[in-house]
């Protein structure tokens, strides 16, 4: 016969609990020096940072869901327009600072992508 599962109740949100996990991997990361373990420190912290936010995207309403999507879509299309004004200036500048100009627009994208995937 199998044990009974053993339950904590918790007495902090899982809100609560994921940023001071975030918090603690930053400070461990903090005091390390540049590399592969540190890199992974501050991944696992950007993780539940993401995790926590996450969250919150489960306690809203249907309805209110819905709409953030269609804000969020909204704000994609206005982004994309803005990128490709941006990349027309871009055109006007020096050549090193259009290269800086281009490779802002590109992470931008990259984030834009993100955000459509999401949505």
């Amino acid at each position: 016969m199998s044990q009974p599962r053993q339950r904590m109740k918790q007495t902090r949100s899982l809100e609560e609990r994921m940023a001071e996990q975030a918090a603690k991997l930053k400070e461990q990361a903090s005091q390390m020096p540049a590399g592969a373990e540190r890199e992974s420190l501050l991944r696992r912290a950007r993780i539940a940072e993401v995790d926590m936010h996450l969250s919150d995207w489960g306690s809203v309403p249907r309805p209110a869901a819905a709409e953030m999507i269609q804000s969020s879509l909204e704000l994609l299309v206005k982004i994309q327009a803005d990128l490709t004004e941006l990349r027309q200036l871009a055109l006007e500048l020096p050549p090193a600072t259009a290269g800086i100009v281009e490779m802002f627009a590109d992470q931008m994208e990259a984030y834009a992508r993100l955000i459509d995937q999401i949505a």
